[in-house]
């Protein structure tokens, strides 16, 4: 007897769910083939605090700009390089899917790289087609994250002792390599 052939819509999960997993596992680059570099993702980040985090100014005027799946690809190179995979890992709560589009609720746990617990809660809306997330939509719950560091001010004090770390990820962000 042969196992039934998954719906497209159990496939469109198992490919949503390996993108994380592979970030787990440290394989950066397993989840960014994941990715059609053709795409876009929306992160649900207001726009001025963009340049808190780094980030260039995005061609989209909105409060949520939508940018290109290669600006995606280079924050996550960025992310890799910066952290520990062993110690910051992205974890699956929840899974919905319907079609081509899948909903993960995620959340991160961790370090920062100074050593400092790390939290977050994110729901993450992908749309998947022929094998690879076109589109992504991310809100992550940037107050729970940040008041988990006191507001921020640790993590800007860590940034004021340690430059080079937040000149790093500010260039990869860019495209650029230090």
């Amino acid at each position: 007897m042969h196992e039934p052939q998954p719906t497209a819509t159990e496939a469109n999960k198992r490919l949503a769910r390996s993108f994380f997993q592979l970030l787990h596992g440290g394989d950066v680059e397993g989840a960014v083939a994941l990715l059609d570099p053709g795409g876009t993702i929306q992160q649900m980040m207001h726009r001025k605090f963009w340049p808190v985090v780094g980030w260039p100014a995005a061609p989209d005027p909105g409060p949520y700009p939508v940018v290109s799946m290669e600006f995606f690809t280079t924050e996550l190179r960025a992310i890799g390089e910066a952290y520990n995979c062993e110690t910051f890992r992205f974890v699956v709560d929840e899974v919905i899917a319907e079609g081509d589009r899948v909903v993960l609720r995620v959340h991160n746990e961790g370090r920062y790289p100074d050593g400092d617990p790390y939290e977050m809660g994110y729901c993450f809306l992908f749309t998947i087609r022929d094998g690879k997330i076109v589109r992504v939509i991310e809100y992550a719950d940037t107050h729970y994250g940040f008041a988990n560091r006191e507001a921020g001010t640790q993590n800007m004090a860590m940034v004021a002792e340690h430059p080079e770390l937040a000149g790093k990820i500010r260039a990869a962000i860019a495209g650029e390599r230090p």
